[in-house]
C-alpha cells in the first residue's frame, strides 16, 4: 500500500479502524481488499484478498506469505481509499 501512496498503521486492529479504511460487505470484495480475522470478538490478523475465496497472509510472525482459504473463519472486510 505504501507503494501506492497509502499509509496504514502496523497492527491489524488499528488498520481496521484507520481513517482511510472503509468497511465493506463480503459481497463487495475485490482483489487487494483487506481481510480481517476475528476471534473472541477482536480483530486478530489481516490479509489481502486474492479472489476465489482466498487471501494472501502469513500464519504467524516470521512465516512466509501464502494463499489461504477464507472458509471456516469469522471475518470482516475493508477497502483502503
Amino acid at each position: 500500500f505504501k507503494r501506492l501512496g497509502r499509509s496504514l498503521p502496523h497492527s491489524s486492529a488499528s488498520q481496521y479502524n484507520a481513517k482511510g479504511v472503509r468497511h465493506i460487505a463480503r459481497s463487495s470484495l475485490r482483489p487487494g481488499d483487506l481481510v480481517f480475522t476475528v476471534r473472541d470478538g477482536r480483530i486478530r490478523h489481516v490479509g489481502i484478498f486474492a479472489g476465489n475465496n482466498q487471501m494472501w497472509a502469513s500464519t504467524q510472525t516470521g512465516d512466509v506469505v501464502r494463499k489461504q482459504s477464507l472458509s471456516g473463519r469469522t471475518l470482516k472486510f475493508g477497502r483502503v481509499s
